[in-house]
Parts: structure tokens; C-alpha cells; sequence
């Protein structure tokens, strides 16, 4: 649907609003570009080997303290099974471990 404006003044008014709203937007993606570096430092200046799983218990990111500790780079353990990093006979327990968590995270 179209907008008519019955004044300059409408006009300009609402063009002003949408400057401004352009810039709270631009400045929230500075906002979060910023947020999203800083996490990035702290996730890699971290002394430990850090992993991120989701729900099926993929792994989704590590640091670069596992990198050193494991020996696999980022790329080459993304969206595999954590199970890779544990002895075959503990997979079925670790498996009801991650489960349980994400049921009732502690």
C-alpha cells in the first residue's frame, strides 16, 4: 500500500525518522561486530581446550588450545560426533551424558 503525504513537512519528518532508525541499526551491527571480536579473543586466548556441542553431541567450535592439544584443526572437527575424541567403550555413556545435560543443564 502506498503512502501519500499531504505536506513537505510529513515528508521530511518521516524520511528524518528513517535516518535515524538506519543509523541505530548501523550502529548496532558495529555493536555486535564488536561483541562478536571480543568473544573470539577470549574464546582463543583461553589456557584450556575449549568445545562446543550441540544437542546431538556434533561438535560446532573449538579453540585453539584444542587445536594444539588434539592435533585437529577447526575445519577438520566441525559437525562430527564428539564420541571421536573418547575410547569406543565410553561412547554409549557419554552419549546419555550429553542428553541429560541438555535435559537439565547444570
Amino acid at each position: 500500500m502506498k503512502k501519500t503525504y499531504t505536506t513537505r513537512a510529513e515528508l521530511r519528518r518521516e524520511l528524518e525518522e528513517m535516518r535515524q532508525k538506519f543509523h541505530e541499526m548501523e550502529q548496532c551491527r558495529r555493536d555486535f561486530r564488536d561483541v562478536l571480536e571480543r568473544y573470539d579473543r577470549l574464546l582463543e586466548s583461553a589456557p584450556d581446550a575449549l568445545i562446543f556441542v550441540n544437542r546431538k553431541g556434533n561438535i560446532v567450535l573449538v579453540n585453539a588450545q584444542f587445536e594444539r592439544l588434539f592435533g585437529y584443526g577447526a575445519d577438520e572437527v566441525a559437525g562430527r560426533p564428539l564420541t571421536m575424541l573418547i575410547p569406543g567403550r565410553f561412547h554409549e555413556a557419554h552419549r546419555d551424558h550429553v542428553a541429560e545435560f541438555f535435559a537439565k543443564p547444570r
